[in-house]
C-alpha cells in the first residue's frame, strides 16, 4: 500500500530498524503506524515518504520512489553506511496557503526496555535538509508558506549509523523514527519576529 496518502492536518510513518550484534546488520522497514484525518480550514497536505534507492537518476522528490514499494520486505543495512528515506510534505491542490511543521522522534527498544537516549543519539543520527527551524518538542518548522502546489524542501534526507560505536547493547533491539506532519492555514497568520516559530493555531498532536 503506498504511503502516499492524502492528509488533512496530520499524518504519521514510522520507520523500523532490527540491529543485530552477531551480524552487524541492520534490517530497515517501514510501515503505517497512524493515519489521521481531521477536517479544519480547508487545510489538505500529503506526507511524502520516499527512497532514491531504485529510483531512476535526476528523478524528482514525487517521482521516487515510495519507500514500501522499494522494500516490501525491508532493507539490509551494514551499520557505517547511509538508508536512503527521504521525508518532505505536499500541498494538495486545491488546499488554502499553509504553514507546515514536522516532529521526528526516535527512540531504541532492546528486551530490557527503551533505552536512554544517551546512549545512541551519537551513534545513529538523522540527515537533515535545509529551510527547516528546529523547534521545542522536536518539532521542525518549514521556513515558508505552501502555495499553489508547493512541495517543502526535504527535511529527513536519510538515516547514518555509526556502525562501530554500535555495539551489543543493541543485540535483539528495535530502532523507530516517528514523522508526524501537520499544517496551519496561512491567512491572517503572519510569521512575526521570531519567524515562522510565531504562528499560531496548530492542530493537537
Amino acid at each position: 500500500m503506498s504511503l502516499r496518502k492524502k492528509l488533512v492536518i496530520a499524518a504519521a510513518v514510522v520507520l523500523v530498524l532490527s540491529l543485530s550484534a552477531y551480524s552487524t546488520l541492520a534490517y530497515l522497514a517501514a510501515e503505517e503506524t497512524a493515519h489521521n484525518v481531521v477536517t479544519s480550514g480547508g487545510v489538505h497536505i500529503t506526507l511524502l515518504d520516499k527512497t532514491r534507492d531504485g529510483s531512476a537518476e535526476g528523478a524528482s522528490l514525487e517521482e521516487l520512489r515510495d519507500f514500501t514499494d522499494a522494500y516490501p520486505g525491508g532493507l539490509a543495512v551494514l551499520p557505517g553506511s547511509e538508508a536512503s528515506k527521504v521525508v518532505a510534505v505536499a500541498k494538495d491542490a486545491g488546499s488554502a496557503d499553509c504553514w507546515v511543521r514536522v516532529k521526528l522522534e526516535q527512540k531504541v527498544t532492546t528486551p530490557e526496555g527503551e533505552m536512554d537516549p544517551a546512549q545512541y543519539e551519537e551513534k545513529i543520527s538523522f540527515n537533515l535538509g535545509a529551510n527547516w527551524v528546529p523547534g521545542e518538542e522536536g518539532w521542525y518548522y518549514y521556513n515558508k508558506v505552501l502555495t499553489g502546489s508547493d512541495v517543502t524542501t526535504n527535511l529527513l534526507d536519510g538515516v547514518t549509523f555509526k556502525g562501530p560505536d554500535m555495539g551489543n547493547e543493541f543485540k535483539n533491539s528495535t530502532y523507530s523514527i516517528t514523522v508526524q506532519a501537520q499544517a496551519v492555514q496561512a491567512v491572517h497568520n503572519d510569521a512575526g519576529a521570531n519567524g515562522v516559530l510565531d504562528v499560531k493555531g496548530w492542530p493537537q498532536a
